[in-house]
Order: structure tokens, then sequence, then C-alpha cells
């Protein structure tokens, strides 16, 4: 999958916003601020010595934001997988597209991921609303309120390797022998299933392919797979200040002998001599 920045051309109120503004010909962006995230809505609120946050918030108070974002969906998305991922909304968010609660997230450090396709409108514009909710002590140092890491947009075709989707363990690392498994997730969101060709490589410090393996898998119809590969790596050199000696792995997704997809993991292990 493609990954490209979604941080332009929001827009922020304070609040919820009206749901029932639009039936009444209400201006939706009326009051709201034009901003890019990342956006931390809480620094611009005005401190209060009786805020009951106190000095974990710097005396700023805890308060709910709307964040909206207009964009057209391209028809050529209709054949792709279309996926936000949100680095961080403090503290609990509602994410809803052209007024469908598609997403929910209670974890304001953690990054998470919405499947937009459901409710989409291709080749027409679409309405994004972010509520992020904050709530007094919420956390234990200050924190912020609002979107306020980034949110990107990836781009997959039908069958893909799923972002963030990919584990790599190194049970035993020695300069002998080092043993890695590799774990990845790959998705299919057409009404068939699918033959496909997964190729996992080992890539050296010197852009040397030292280990790899080919699998054939079938993936059911609009369903979720891992597929699970398992190397024994002979005379590994390992990081050490004197040789920063790095492995990448490399995972390229085949149908029919094309490439369809692939991901670049930048470093398998570094322990050190």
């Amino acid at each position: 999958m493609k990954k490209q920045s979604f941080n332009d051309n929001w827009y922020v109120y304070t609040g919820i916003a009206n749901p029932f503004g639009a039936i009444f010909g209400a201006d939706p962006l009326q009051n709201a601020k034009k901003i890019t995230l990342p956006y931390d809505a809480m620094i611009y609120e005005k401190t209060d010595e009786n805020e009951p946050n106190g000095t974990t918030s710097g005396f700023y108070p805890s308060k709910t934001y709307t964040f909206t974002k207009f964009f057209k969906a391209p028809e050529s998305w209709n054949n792709k997988q279309v996926m936000l991922e949100f680095e961080g909304v403090m503290s609990k968010a509602k994410i809803y597209l052209n007024n469908n609660l598609i997403a929910t997230n209670d974890y304001g450090y953690g990054q998470f991921y919405v499947n937009l396709m459901p409710h989409l409108k291709y080749g027409e514009k679409n309405t994004l609303q972010v509520t992020a909710i904050n709530t007094n002590n919420s956390s234990r140092w200050y924190s912020g309120s609002g979107i306020y890491r980034n949110v990107n947009l990836w781009l997959g075709n039908e069958i893909s390797l799923l972002p963030e989707k990919t584990r790599i363990t190194t049970p035993d690392v020695t300069k002998d022998e080092a043993s890695i498994i590799v774990d990845s997730q790959l998705n299919n969101v057409t009404k068939s299933s699918n033959i496909l060709k997964i190729i996992t490589n080992i890539i050296n410090n010197n852009d040397q392919i030292v280990a790899s393996e080919e699998q054939t898998a079938t993936i059911p119809a609009q369903s979720t797979i891992t597929a699970h590969f398992r190397f024994n790596l002979d005379n590994s050199v390992l990081l050490s200040p004197d040789i920063p000696n790095l492995y990448r792995c490399q995972i390229v997704l085949k149908q029919n002998d094309q490439k369809i997809d692939q991901i670049k993991v930048p470093s398998v292990f570094e322990n050190y001599n």
C-alpha cells in the first residue's frame, strides 16, 4: 500500500458540530478555523488556576473538538483499498464519513487505522469528521487535545499487504547463526478467492539477498490471512559501534506473476557483538 499525507485543509470547531445544521441550511464551518495537522487545540485555550486538571494539563481545560475535512475520492479509488491512519487523537475519537460513524478509538497515545471504503462516494466530495473528546484527568502529564499527530492516507490494490501488520522476531541471534521469523497480513476485499505468491527476502548491508523464500497461498474472498516465514541465517553480521550493519526485510506480493504490492522493513535485528 502507498502512504501519503492527509494533513492539509482541515477545519476545527470547539465542541460537537451541530448534526442538524445542514438540514436547516446552517454553515457547517461557521466559527471553524482552517488548520493543518498536527494540531493541539488545548494550547490555544485560556489557562485557569482553578482548572480541575491542575498541573497535569498546565491549567488548560480539557474540551471536545470537531475536525472536518472535505475531499474528493477519484473514480480510480473504486478498485483500491482506502484506509486512514491516525497517529494520535487525544484522548477518545469518533470518526464519521458522510455522516456515518465508521470507527471509534479510546486510547489517545496509540495509532489506529480506519477503512473508508464502505461509505466513500467515488467521483464526489466526501465529508470526514473527527470528534476528539478529551476529559479531565485523562493523563498524568500535558497531553494536548485534538488530532495532535499526523493523519495518513493509505491506498492499495484490491489485495494488499496491510500497513503495520508485518511482525519480525529474532528468537536466537549470535555471530554464527540467526533465526528470523516473519509474519505478514494480507487483505482481500474482492468477492472471490485468489491465488498469490508471497516472496520474502532478507537483505544485508551490501544490498545482497542472503535469504529468500517463496510461498503460494489462497486468500478467500473478503478476508485476511497471515503468511508465515522462518529463516536460519548463517554467519550473521551483528551491529556494533565499528560495524553499523543492518539487515532489511522485503516482502513482495504477486498475482499471475505480476507484482501487486511490496513492503520494506528497514531493520531486522540490531544486536550488539
